[in-house]
């Protein structure tokens, strides 16, 4: 008696659930609302512009000319030999290519114009932290080593960009 119940049970649910009720049926009925679009301001173009870079900031070659800093401040940190800046900008870096002699103890100064930049050498693991437009920061190498190191930007695309740069060691 009891298997029986559960089985009429069952077959009742299974019916129940597969009529509509009328108030469902009433909903299917009703046209869909035309007029109840909801009208959104439209976006401002301004958000749409692609950024604009000015022909002066666009590097012409990623290698130029060696620069040779031959200033040192009288502020120079001791045992350092010389200070070179180096100026970052929108996906540049000048000089780009700076020539030290081995032996050497470098004090780095980046100076970023315009954007977020750092200034990295991954095989030395040595450089900047990120920062600001505005902003400057400083680091202290000794080259111990002849060779070609490069330097970049580790800012989202900035290096692939052209903001990279080489230090040449004789």
């Amino acid at each position: 008696m009891r298997l029986l119940s559960i089985m009429f049970l069952a077959a009742f649910l299974v019916i129940a659930g597969c009529t509509t009720s009328p108030v469902e049926e009433d909903l299917f009925e009703e046209e869909p609302f035309e007029d109840s679009v909801i009208e959104q301001d439209p976006v401002p173009e301004e958000v749409h512009e692609e950024p604009v870079v000015e022909e002066e900031q666009i590097p012409e070659e990623v290698h130029e000319e060696p620069v040779v800093e031959e200033e040192v401040t009288e502020e120079t940190t001791e045992g350092v030999d010389r200070v070179i800046e180096v100026e970052g900008g929108m996906y540049y870096f000048e000089p780009s290519v700076i020539e030290v002699e081995a032996g050497e103890t470098i004090e780095f100064v980046f100076n970023n114009v315009q954007g977020m930049h750092d200034m990295w050498i991954p095989s030395l693991e040595a450089g900047t932290s990120v920062i600001n437009s505005g902003q400057s920061e400083s680091f202290i190498y000794t080259f111990d080593e002849a060779g070609t190191f490069d330097f970049l930007c580790t800012v989202g695309s900035h290096a692939a960009q052209g903001m990279v740069g080489e230090i040449i060691v004789s």
